[in-house]
Protein backbone atom coordinates (compact mmCIF):
# COMPACT_ATOMS: atom_id res chain seq x y z
CA UNK A 1 0.00 0.00 0.00
CA UNK A 2 1.25 3.50 -1.05
CA UNK A 3 2.08 5.83 2.32
CA UNK A 4 0.20 8.87 2.07
CA UNK A 5 1.84 11.74 3.64
CA UNK A 6 0.36 15.47 4.44
CA UNK A 7 1.72 18.30 3.13
CA UNK A 8 3.90 19.43 6.05
CA UNK A 9 5.19 15.96 5.91
CA UNK A 10 5.99 15.68 2.14
CA UNK A 11 7.97 19.02 2.45
CA UNK A 12 10.22 17.64 5.39
CA UNK A 13 10.65 14.57 3.79
CA UNK A 14 12.19 16.51 0.74
CA UNK A 15 14.18 18.68 3.09
CA UNK A 16 15.38 15.62 4.96
CA UNK A 17 16.15 14.01 1.62
CA UNK A 18 17.90 16.82 0.28
CA UNK A 19 20.36 17.46 3.42
CA UNK A 20 21.28 13.98 2.84
CA UNK A 21 22.49 14.49 -0.64
CA UNK A 22 24.96 17.16 0.28
CA UNK A 23 28.17 17.37 0.16
CA UNK A 24 29.98 17.87 3.59
CA UNK A 25 30.86 21.50 2.87
CA UNK A 26 27.24 22.35 1.54
CA UNK A 27 26.05 21.15 5.00
CA UNK A 28 28.20 23.23 7.10
CA UNK A 29 27.64 26.63 4.66
CA UNK A 30 24.13 26.45 5.40
CA UNK A 31 24.95 28.19 8.45
CA UNK A 32 26.59 30.77 6.00
CA UNK A 33 23.51 31.15 3.50
CA UNK A 34 25.11 34.34 2.02
CA UNK A 35 28.02 32.20 0.49
CA UNK A 36 25.21 30.15 -1.19
CA UNK A 37 22.92 30.27 -4.46
CA UNK A 38 19.57 32.11 -3.34
CA UNK A 39 17.30 30.37 -5.95
CA UNK A 40 17.29 33.71 -8.41
CA UNK A 41 19.64 33.43 -10.55
CA UNK A 42 20.55 30.95 -13.53
CA UNK A 43 24.16 29.66 -14.47
CA UNK A 44 25.85 29.28 -17.76
CA UNK A 45 26.73 26.43 -18.68
CA UNK A 46 29.15 25.60 -22.01
CA UNK A 47 28.24 22.76 -23.47
CA UNK A 48 31.43 22.52 -25.84
CA UNK A 49 32.54 24.04 -29.21
CA UNK A 50 29.71 25.16 -31.51
CA UNK A 51 27.19 24.53 -28.71
CA UNK A 52 24.95 27.17 -27.34
CA UNK A 53 25.28 27.64 -23.31
CA UNK A 54 22.18 26.14 -21.30
CA UNK A 55 20.79 29.15 -18.69
CA UNK A 56 20.34 26.47 -15.58
CA UNK A 57 18.29 27.31 -12.45
CA UNK A 58 21.04 27.62 -9.88
CA UNK A 59 20.25 25.50 -6.73
CA UNK A 60 23.33 24.58 -4.81
CA UNK A 61 24.05 21.68 -7.57
CA UNK A 62 20.19 20.42 -7.26
CA UNK A 63 19.72 16.70 -6.90
CA UNK A 64 15.97 16.22 -7.39
CA UNK A 65 13.65 17.49 -9.70
CA UNK A 66 9.75 17.69 -9.19
CA UNK A 67 6.63 17.05 -11.37
CA UNK A 68 3.35 18.59 -9.46
CA UNK A 69 -0.17 16.83 -10.60
CA UNK A 70 -3.35 16.77 -8.71
CA UNK A 71 -4.52 13.69 -10.29
CA UNK A 72 -2.35 10.30 -11.28
CA UNK A 73 -2.30 9.62 -15.16
CA UNK A 74 -1.16 6.04 -16.04
CA UNK A 75 0.79 6.72 -18.06
CA UNK A 76 1.78 9.93 -18.06
CA UNK A 77 2.40 10.95 -21.31
CA UNK A 78 3.17 15.12 -22.97
CA UNK A 79 0.00 16.80 -23.76
CA UNK A 80 0.86 15.81 -27.77
CA UNK A 81 0.42 12.37 -27.19
CA UNK A 82 -2.83 12.44 -24.94
CA UNK A 83 -5.74 10.63 -26.03
CA UNK A 84 -3.46 8.63 -28.46
CA UNK A 85 -3.78 11.07 -31.53
CA UNK A 86 -3.10 9.81 -35.34
CA UNK A 87 -0.09 10.47 -37.16
CA UNK A 88 -1.59 13.60 -39.06
CA UNK A 89 -3.02 14.95 -36.29
CA UNK A 90 0.54 14.97 -34.40
CA UNK A 91 1.59 16.42 -37.39
CA UNK A 92 -1.04 18.83 -37.38
CA UNK A 93 0.61 20.05 -33.62
CA UNK A 94 4.14 20.04 -34.89
CA UNK A 95 3.56 22.37 -37.83
CA UNK A 96 1.84 24.87 -34.97
CA UNK A 97 5.52 24.35 -33.51
CA UNK A 98 7.33 25.23 -36.73
CA UNK A 99 5.33 28.40 -37.01
CA UNK A 100 6.16 28.95 -33.14
CA UNK A 101 9.92 28.87 -34.02
CA UNK A 102 9.45 31.12 -36.86
CA UNK A 103 7.81 33.62 -34.60
CA UNK A 104 10.25 33.01 -31.81
CA UNK A 105 12.95 34.20 -34.61
CA UNK A 106 11.58 37.64 -35.09
CA UNK A 107 11.79 38.67 -31.27
CA UNK A 108 14.76 41.44 -30.88
CA UNK A 109 15.65 39.68 -27.52
CA UNK A 110 16.24 36.09 -29.06
CA UNK A 111 18.19 38.00 -32.48
CA UNK A 112 20.36 40.40 -30.09
CA UNK A 113 20.50 38.89 -27.29
CA UNK A 114 20.14 34.69 -26.76
CA UNK A 115 22.14 34.20 -30.18
CA UNK A 116 24.17 37.07 -29.65
CA UNK A 117 25.94 35.47 -26.44
CA UNK A 118 24.87 31.67 -27.71
CA UNK A 119 22.28 31.01 -25.10
CA UNK A 120 20.45 27.80 -25.75
CA UNK A 121 16.63 29.18 -26.90
CA UNK A 122 14.45 26.22 -26.58
CA UNK A 123 11.74 26.29 -28.66
CA UNK A 124 9.81 22.97 -27.77
CA UNK A 125 10.11 24.03 -24.54
CA UNK A 126 8.89 27.25 -25.02
CA UNK A 127 6.10 26.11 -26.72
CA UNK A 128 5.07 23.74 -23.85
CA UNK A 129 4.86 26.28 -21.45
CA UNK A 130 2.78 28.47 -23.81
CA UNK A 131 0.46 25.98 -24.30
CA UNK A 132 1.39 24.45 -27.52
CA UNK A 133 0.79 20.37 -27.89
CA UNK A 134 4.55 19.49 -27.45
CA UNK A 135 6.27 16.06 -26.37
CA UNK A 136 7.79 17.92 -23.50
CA UNK A 137 6.85 16.94 -20.01
CA UNK A 138 6.59 20.11 -17.33
CA UNK A 139 9.47 19.83 -14.54
CA UNK A 140 11.20 22.23 -11.94
CA UNK A 141 13.45 22.69 -9.52
CA UNK A 142 11.37 24.48 -6.92
CA UNK A 143 9.09 22.09 -4.76
CA UNK A 144 6.89 24.76 -4.05
CA UNK A 145 6.55 25.58 -7.69
CA UNK A 146 5.52 21.67 -8.37
CA UNK A 147 3.35 21.81 -5.42
CA UNK A 148 1.29 25.43 -6.41
CA UNK A 149 0.72 23.39 -10.21
CA UNK A 150 -0.83 20.06 -7.63
CA UNK A 151 -3.05 21.90 -5.87
CA UNK A 152 -4.00 25.15 -6.92
CA UNK A 153 -6.76 24.22 -10.07
CA UNK A 154 -6.32 25.85 -13.53
CA UNK A 155 -9.21 27.04 -15.56
CA UNK A 156 -8.66 27.13 -19.40
CA UNK A 157 -11.68 29.20 -20.14
CA UNK A 158 -10.45 32.06 -17.88
CA UNK A 159 -6.66 31.25 -18.39
CA UNK A 160 -5.65 31.31 -14.24
CA UNK A 161 -5.74 29.31 -11.48
CA UNK A 162 -7.79 29.52 -8.32
CA UNK A 163 -7.95 27.23 -4.60
CA UNK A 164 -10.05 24.65 -3.53
CA UNK A 165 -12.74 26.52 -0.66
CA UNK A 166 -14.69 23.88 -0.02
CA UNK A 167 -13.31 23.60 3.15
CA UNK A 168 -12.39 19.47 2.50
CA UNK A 169 -9.19 17.66 2.30
CA UNK A 170 -7.50 16.93 -1.35
CA UNK A 171 -5.25 14.37 -2.78
CA UNK A 172 -2.02 15.08 -5.11
CA UNK A 173 0.73 13.63 -6.69
CA UNK A 174 4.69 14.90 -7.02
CA UNK A 175 6.84 13.19 -8.87
CA UNK A 176 10.70 13.73 -7.75
CA UNK A 177 13.34 13.00 -10.19
CA UNK A 178 16.86 12.70 -9.65
CA UNK A 179 18.39 15.02 -12.54
CA UNK A 180 21.57 12.56 -12.70
CA UNK A 181 19.41 9.98 -13.69
CA UNK A 182 17.46 11.30 -16.55
CA UNK A 183 14.11 9.95 -16.74
CA UNK A 184 16.03 6.52 -15.16
CA UNK A 185 16.51 4.44 -12.07
CA UNK A 186 20.45 4.33 -12.39
CA UNK A 187 22.80 7.56 -13.02
CA UNK A 188 24.13 9.06 -16.26
CA UNK A 189 27.74 9.22 -15.00
CA UNK A 190 29.26 10.70 -18.35
CA UNK A 191 28.98 14.24 -19.65
CA UNK A 192 27.85 13.24 -23.40
CA UNK A 193 24.46 11.71 -20.91
CA UNK A 194 24.23 15.26 -20.07
CA UNK A 195 20.83 16.88 -20.91
CA UNK A 196 19.30 13.50 -23.30
CA UNK A 197 16.11 13.36 -21.97
CA UNK A 198 15.55 16.17 -19.56
CA UNK A 199 17.10 19.55 -20.54
CA UNK A 200 17.18 22.86 -18.66
CA UNK A 201 14.61 25.55 -19.94
CA UNK A 202 15.59 28.37 -17.70
CA UNK A 203 16.15 31.13 -18.25
CA UNK A 204 14.41 32.45 -21.51
CA UNK A 205 13.48 35.83 -23.21
CA UNK A 206 10.09 34.90 -21.71
CA UNK A 207 8.82 35.32 -18.31
CA UNK A 208 7.22 31.80 -17.64
CA UNK A 209 10.26 29.33 -17.61
CA UNK A 210 12.10 31.30 -15.48
CA UNK A 211 9.93 32.29 -12.66
CA UNK A 212 8.95 28.24 -12.81
CA UNK A 213 12.51 27.20 -12.28
CA UNK A 214 11.42 24.74 -15.50
CA UNK A 215 12.79 22.13 -16.86
CA UNK A 216 11.60 19.65 -19.68
CA UNK A 217 11.50 15.90 -20.37
CA UNK A 218 11.50 15.03 -23.38
CA UNK A 219 9.79 11.61 -24.23
CA UNK A 220 9.46 10.01 -27.51
CA UNK A 221 5.85 8.23 -27.91
CA UNK A 222 4.92 5.50 -26.07
CA UNK A 223 7.51 6.59 -23.25
CA UNK A 224 6.17 8.00 -19.92
CA UNK A 225 7.80 8.89 -16.67
CA UNK A 226 10.28 6.72 -15.01
CA UNK A 227 10.75 8.55 -11.53
CA UNK A 228 9.33 8.63 -7.83
CA UNK A 229 6.13 9.36 -6.71
CA UNK A 230 4.71 10.82 -3.08
CA UNK A 231 0.77 10.88 -2.83
CA UNK A 232 -0.31 13.70 -0.12
CA UNK A 233 -2.89 15.14 1.22
CA UNK A 234 -3.26 18.81 1.13
CA UNK A 235 -5.91 21.33 2.95
CA UNK A 236 -8.22 24.24 1.33
CA UNK A 237 -5.67 26.46 3.45
CA UNK A 238 -2.75 25.03 1.80
CA UNK A 239 -4.71 25.71 -1.38
CA UNK A 240 -5.24 28.96 -0.92
CA UNK A 241 -1.87 29.58 0.98
CA UNK A 242 0.03 28.61 -2.32
CA UNK A 243 -2.40 30.74 -4.19
CA UNK A 244 -1.61 33.65 -2.85
CA UNK A 245 2.14 33.02 -2.52
CA UNK A 246 2.59 32.93 -5.55
CA UNK A 247 -0.01 36.40 -6.45
CA UNK A 248 -2.92 33.88 -7.56
CA UNK A 249 -1.14 32.05 -9.96
CA UNK A 250 0.26 35.77 -11.87
CA UNK A 251 4.14 35.22 -10.68
CA UNK A 252 4.36 31.85 -12.35
CA UNK A 253 1.71 32.14 -15.59
CA UNK A 254 3.02 35.65 -16.58
CA UNK A 255 1.02 37.14 -19.22
CA UNK A 256 3.20 38.63 -21.80
CA UNK A 257 3.96 39.42 -25.24
CA UNK A 258 3.57 35.95 -26.33
CA UNK A 259 0.62 34.94 -25.24
CA UNK A 260 -2.14 36.21 -27.66
CA UNK A 261 0.10 35.03 -30.40
CA UNK A 262 0.35 31.70 -29.43
CA UNK A 263 -3.03 31.99 -29.02
CA UNK A 264 -3.49 32.77 -32.70
CA UNK A 265 -1.31 29.54 -32.93
CA UNK A 266 -3.09 27.30 -31.40
CA UNK A 267 -6.25 27.87 -33.67
CA UNK A 268 -4.17 27.73 -36.55
CA UNK A 269 -5.70 25.92 -39.65
CA UNK A 270 -3.89 27.92 -42.32
CA UNK A 271 -0.15 27.67 -43.24
CA UNK A 272 1.94 27.51 -45.98
CA UNK A 273 3.35 24.94 -48.15
CA UNK A 274 7.05 26.17 -46.71
CA UNK A 275 6.11 25.51 -43.45
CA UNK A 276 4.42 21.98 -44.50
CA UNK A 277 7.43 21.25 -46.22
CA UNK A 278 9.76 22.06 -42.98
CA UNK A 279 7.51 20.25 -40.98
CA UNK A 280 7.72 17.47 -43.00
CA UNK A 281 11.27 17.16 -43.67
CA UNK A 282 12.29 17.88 -39.77
CA UNK A 283 9.29 15.32 -38.43
CA UNK A 284 9.55 12.61 -41.15
CA UNK A 285 5.81 11.27 -40.31
CA UNK A 286 5.73 7.50 -40.21
CA UNK A 287 3.71 5.58 -43.13
CA UNK A 288 2.81 8.61 -45.11
CA UNK A 289 4.44 9.95 -48.05
CA UNK A 290 4.15 14.25 -48.23
CA UNK A 291 1.22 13.45 -50.87
CA UNK A 292 -0.52 11.23 -48.35
CA UNK A 293 0.11 13.51 -45.61
CA UNK A 294 -1.13 16.78 -47.35
CA UNK A 295 -4.52 15.11 -48.54
CA UNK A 296 -5.08 13.45 -45.35
CA UNK A 297 -4.49 16.77 -43.30
CA UNK A 298 -7.10 18.46 -45.93
CA UNK A 299 -9.73 15.46 -45.50
CA UNK A 300 -9.17 17.34 -41.63
CA UNK A 301 -9.52 20.70 -43.21
CA UNK A 302 -6.11 22.26 -42.80
CA UNK A 303 -5.55 24.47 -45.46
CA UNK A 304 -2.23 25.41 -47.44
CA UNK A 305 -1.39 28.23 -49.83
CA UNK A 306 1.73 29.41 -50.84
CA UNK A 307 0.92 32.91 -50.43
CA UNK A 308 0.24 32.75 -46.17
CA UNK A 309 2.64 34.78 -44.50
CA UNK A 310 4.22 33.68 -41.04
CA UNK A 311 3.00 34.99 -38.06
CA UNK A 312 5.44 37.38 -36.35
CA UNK A 313 6.40 40.54 -34.59
CA UNK A 314 5.52 43.43 -36.32
CA UNK A 315 8.04 46.46 -36.17
CA UNK A 316 5.96 48.61 -33.94
CA UNK A 317 5.37 45.45 -31.51
CA UNK A 318 9.46 44.95 -31.84
CA UNK A 319 10.10 48.25 -30.77
CA UNK A 320 7.93 48.42 -27.92
CA UNK A 321 9.28 44.58 -26.85
CA UNK A 322 12.80 46.91 -27.56
CA UNK A 323 12.09 49.39 -24.94
CA UNK A 324 10.53 47.45 -22.11
CA UNK A 325 13.70 44.98 -22.79
CA UNK A 326 16.41 48.16 -22.40
CA UNK A 327 14.27 49.36 -19.29
CA UNK A 328 13.57 46.54 -16.89
CA UNK A 329 14.96 42.94 -18.56
CA UNK A 330 18.56 44.13 -19.34
CA UNK A 331 18.97 45.11 -15.39
CA UNK A 332 17.61 41.89 -14.46
CA UNK A 333 19.69 40.00 -17.19
CA UNK A 334 22.65 41.51 -15.93
CA UNK A 335 22.01 41.01 -12.04
CA UNK A 336 20.66 37.38 -13.16
CA UNK A 337 22.93 35.42 -15.31
CA UNK A 338 25.87 33.76 -13.60
CA UNK A 339 29.26 32.03 -14.08
CA UNK A 340 31.41 29.99 -11.80
CA UNK A 341 34.69 29.00 -12.34
CA UNK A 342 36.75 26.47 -11.69
CA UNK A 343 40.06 24.77 -12.75
CA UNK A 344 41.75 21.23 -12.43
CA UNK A 345 44.37 20.52 -10.14
CA UNK A 346 47.25 18.26 -10.90
CA UNK A 347 48.71 17.38 -7.53
CA UNK A 348 47.22 13.93 -7.65
CA UNK A 349 49.40 12.32 -4.55
CA UNK A 350 47.38 11.94 -1.28
CA UNK A 351 50.09 13.22 0.69
CA UNK A 352 49.92 16.88 -1.43
CA UNK A 353 46.52 16.93 0.03
CA UNK A 354 47.52 16.25 3.57
CA UNK A 355 50.20 19.42 3.71
CA UNK A 356 48.80 22.94 5.39
CA UNK A 357 48.69 25.48 3.82
CA UNK A 358 47.45 22.90 0.52
CA UNK A 359 48.87 25.31 -2.59
CA UNK A 360 46.82 23.39 -5.97
CA UNK A 361 48.73 23.30 -8.77
CA UNK A 362 46.34 24.42 -11.63
CA UNK A 363 46.45 23.33 -15.04
CA UNK A 364 43.49 24.07 -16.38
CA UNK A 365 41.36 27.26 -15.90
CA UNK A 366 37.69 27.46 -16.63
CA UNK A 367 35.19 30.50 -17.13
CA UNK A 368 32.12 28.51 -17.10
CA UNK A 369 30.71 25.11 -15.90
CA UNK A 370 30.92 22.30 -18.28
CA UNK A 371 29.33 18.89 -18.64
CA UNK A 372 32.47 17.04 -17.81
CA UNK A 373 32.76 19.12 -14.46
CA UNK A 374 29.13 18.63 -13.91
CA UNK A 375 29.18 14.91 -14.45
CA UNK A 376 32.25 14.53 -12.05
CA UNK A 377 30.16 16.11 -9.24
CA UNK A 378 26.99 14.41 -10.06
CA UNK A 379 29.04 11.47 -9.90
CA UNK A 380 30.67 12.11 -6.63
CA UNK A 381 26.87 13.11 -5.21
CA UNK A 382 26.29 9.56 -6.58
CA UNK A 383 28.13 7.19 -4.61
CA UNK A 384 27.80 9.83 -1.46
CA UNK A 385 23.98 8.07 -0.88
CA UNK A 386 22.51 5.55 -3.40
CA UNK A 387 19.66 5.09 -1.33
CA UNK A 388 15.82 5.97 -2.87
CA UNK A 389 14.00 8.71 -1.44
CA UNK A 390 12.07 7.73 1.83
CA UNK A 391 8.42 6.92 1.63
CA UNK A 392 8.48 7.55 -2.36
CA UNK A 393 7.38 5.17 -4.76
CA UNK A 394 9.20 3.52 -8.01
CA UNK A 395 6.76 4.50 -11.00
CA UNK A 396 7.75 3.07 -15.03
CA UNK A 397 4.09 3.26 -16.22
CA UNK A 398 4.84 2.05 -19.68
CA UNK A 399 7.52 -0.85 -18.53
CA UNK A 400 9.84 0.91 -20.61
CA UNK A 401 13.07 -1.18 -20.14
CA UNK A 402 16.35 0.41 -18.23
CA UNK A 403 19.08 0.75 -20.58
CA UNK A 404 21.88 1.66 -17.85
CA UNK A 405 23.07 -1.02 -15.25
CA UNK A 406 21.50 -1.20 -12.21
CA UNK A 407 24.50 0.13 -9.66
CA UNK A 408 25.78 -3.04 -7.63
CA UNK A 409 28.49 -4.27 -5.08
CA UNK A 410 30.36 -5.69 -8.17
CA UNK A 411 30.34 -2.22 -9.79
CA UNK A 412 31.33 -0.76 -6.98
CA UNK A 413 34.26 -2.69 -6.31
CA UNK A 414 35.07 -2.50 -10.47
CA UNK A 415 35.66 -0.28 -13.30
CA UNK A 416 36.91 2.70 -11.17
CA UNK A 417 37.52 5.89 -12.75
CA UNK A 418 39.88 8.64 -11.12
CA UNK A 419 37.60 11.55 -11.02
CA UNK A 420 40.28 14.68 -11.37
CA UNK A 421 41.02 17.08 -8.54
CA UNK A 422 39.88 20.37 -8.78
CA UNK A 423 37.79 23.63 -7.40
CA UNK A 424 35.19 25.61 -8.26
CA UNK A 425 33.55 28.77 -7.21
CA UNK A 426 30.36 27.95 -4.61
CA UNK A 427 28.28 30.15 -6.38
CA UNK A 428 28.18 32.00 -9.72
CA UNK A 429 29.27 35.55 -10.49
CA UNK A 430 27.65 37.83 -12.69
CA UNK A 431 29.79 38.86 -15.42
CA UNK A 432 27.82 40.63 -18.30
CA UNK A 433 27.24 44.52 -18.10
CA UNK A 434 23.54 46.13 -18.20
CA UNK A 435 24.54 48.14 -20.89
CA UNK A 436 25.84 44.61 -22.78
CA UNK A 437 22.28 43.17 -21.76
CA UNK A 438 20.59 46.28 -23.77
CA UNK A 439 19.17 45.46 -27.41
CA UNK A 440 20.39 48.26 -29.89
CA UNK A 441 17.34 49.45 -31.74
CA UNK A 442 18.97 50.30 -35.29
CA UNK A 443 19.62 46.17 -35.36
CA UNK A 444 15.74 45.49 -35.25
Amino acid sequence: MDTILTLQELKETIVAETKENRFPYEKGLEKAPFLLPDGKRFEAIDMGKDKDMYLVPEEQQEVFLFRGQGLEFSPCYPSLYRGNPTEPEIFIERMRLIQFSRLLESHPAIIEFFKKYHFHVDVEGLAQHYGIKTSVLDLTSNIDVALFFAICPYDSKSDSYSYYNDGKEHNAILYLFRSDCDNGITPSLFPEQLFLKIHPIGLQAFARPGAQRAYGLHLERGESVKCYMYRFTFTSDDSMHYLDLYRQGEKLWVKDELVEKVKKIVGQNLFSFNLFEETYEKFLPKGFSRRQMKRKLQEMHIKFDKHVKDLIFSDDEQKVIVENWNKNIAPLMANNIVRRRWFNDSNKRRDDLKQLPYTPNIVENHLYMTPKMISNIRTLRIFMNLDPPKDAKWVNYTGTPETRKILSKSHLNSNWQEVPSSFCDIKGKPWLTEEECKIQRSKV
